[in-house]
């Protein structure tokens, strides 16, 4: 089934993972990795695109869920084999984490980032991404 995305709910959204038994997460060019956090909170194994933002995520996570792809091509080989491996899926935590709590633990990690000093060389690198991206875009 289809849904739209910028038209759900949050907690349409969390129902929607709580059910699936695998997130595929091929977008090139996306926010902050949330809906991966939060697949992955769920104990869900989680399949997406290699790119920068993915692989910074993935080895922060350090999650063995968490399996990155160079291509779309992988995905038929890929997608069977992690719903084996991960026959019977992680539980998520005791409790249900509130809003609230998410958000500390996301202002703790930018906390943390923020200390680091910046990467010129990076942040250009993304800025130029983001600026070839957006020239991309069809109206």
């Amino acid at each position: 089934k289809w849904h739209s995305s910028g038209t759900l709910s949050r907690m349409h959204i969390r129902e929607l993972f709580a059910r699936a038994r695998l997130l595929v997460y091929p977008s090139h060019y996306e926010g902050y990795g949330l809906p991966i956090i939060d697949a992955l909170t769920l104990g869900k194994p989680v399949i997406a695109l290699d790119n920068e933002v993915n692989r910074e995520l993935k080895s922060t996570l350090s999650d063995t869920n968490f399996v990155l792809v160079h291509s779309f091509d992988e995905l038929p080989a890929l997608i069977p084999a992690q719903l084996e491996r991960n026959g019977r899926l992680k539980k998520p935590p005791a409790g249900v984490r509130r809003w609230k709590q998410v958000a500390e633990e996301y202002v703790a990690s930018f906390r943390e980032l923020l200390k680091q000093p910046p990467d010129a060389n990076k942040l250009r690198a993304r800025h130029e991404f983001v600026r070839v991206m957006e020239s991309t875009r069809h109206p």
